[in-house]
């Protein structure tokens, strides 16, 4: 399919329709036509009992998913796709960006495994992290806005359906706009940090971030960065020990360091305004008032503060 056809049919998008008490597939295939459609507000959904319906009219404006055995339904015979979602992720591919394809896969993947009951490969190999995993899974989610819709934990829902799968459908969509942004934010992120890395240590275990957030610092935590320090232009001056520094000692020690301290000759007055967390993890110059904590930009150069915390590193943290 062209991306041009896929991208005007999409803008003529006006209706969905899906299976009534819509499952997983069903709602991540209308989340990933809602979503390259724009996320229209007047875009209507219509339930059909499973398997009713008839194939889409794009050209008029309707979309058929995960029923109707059309172009996005996996229930024929002989049906190149795994799922609803497999089948719209297909057509929509012309018309997405790389980093689109690669976020929209996500949803794919899961859609692939739910529907064909092996969404419990997903979570861990341990026992108790498997059982969190779960509890907090998608799948999880789904079912317990299902449980708030329906009239008890074990009794479908046989009235109002079309209003309580609506009512699902919209606060699935909402969710699933959520992770999807947070997937773009990633491969944003990703592309910034060149230019957010001032400094790297030779040996790749601190670095200096000039005007970069707590992503950028994630980011470098999967790196094996052990301490990032940061600064920007609005004020805030920072080291985080990342949890690649398991072993390392807690920055209240790095606080306590002569090389820490001696970064403050000559300005003697800031020490005692640099404040520690409780947890050791992260250290910030800021001043407490009545109001709670301000953070400030710190008089210290950036490029010493990160070689102080280097030179911490290996002496105090062989």
């Amino acid at each position: 399919m062209d991306a041009s056809i896929v991208k005007r049919q999409l803008q003529g998008l006006r209706t969905v329709v899906t299976h009534i008490s819509p499952d997983i597939d069903a709602i991540m295939a209308t989340f990933l036509l809602w979503n390259a459609a724009g996320r229209p507000k007047g875009l209507q959904f219509i339930f059909v009992p499973p398997g009713g319906g008839e194939d889409s009219r794009l050209e008029e404006g309707w979309a058929v998913v995960d029923t109707g055995k059309g172009l996005f339904d996996h229930h024929q015979k002989n049906a190149q796709n795994k799922s609803a979602t497999a089948a719209v992720f297909s057509w929509l591919y012309p018309a997405l960006s790389k980093e689109e394809r690669s976020a929209a896969s996500l949803l794919v993947s899961y859609a692939n495994k739910q529907d064909h009951g092996r969404g419990r490969e997903f979570y861990c190999a341990d026992g108790k992290d498997a059982a969190v995993a779960e509890a907090m899974s998608i799948t999880a989610i789904y079912q317990s806005i299902m449980y708030k819709q329906s009239d008890g934990p074990f009794e479908e829902a046989s009235v109002h359906r079309q209003t309580r799968s609506l009512d699902t459908l919209k606060e699935m969509l909402s969710l699933l706009a959520g992770l999807y942004d947070r997937k773009l934010g990633h491969y944003k992120v990703r592309r910034e940090l060149p230019e957010k890395e001032e400094w790297v240590s030779e040996c790749g275990k601190v670095v200096l971030l000039h005007n970069g957030d707590r992503r950028h610092t994630r980011l470098e935590e999967s790196r094996g960065r052990k301490l990032v320090v940061f600064y920007n232009d609005v004020g805030f001056t920072g080291v985080a020990r990342t949890a690649a520094a398991v072993k390392c000692a807690g920055l209240g020690d790095f606080y306590k360091s002569s090389q820490f301290i001696e970064l403050f000759e000559g300005i003697r007055e800031e020490y005692g305004e640099w404040f520690v967390h409780y947890n050791g993890h992260i250290m910030s110059r800021a001043m407490k008032d009545r109001n709670g904590l301000e953070r400030k930009r710190s008089k210290l150069e950036p490029r010493l503060l990160a070689s102080a915390a280097l030179s911490w590193l290996y002496v105090d943290n062989p």
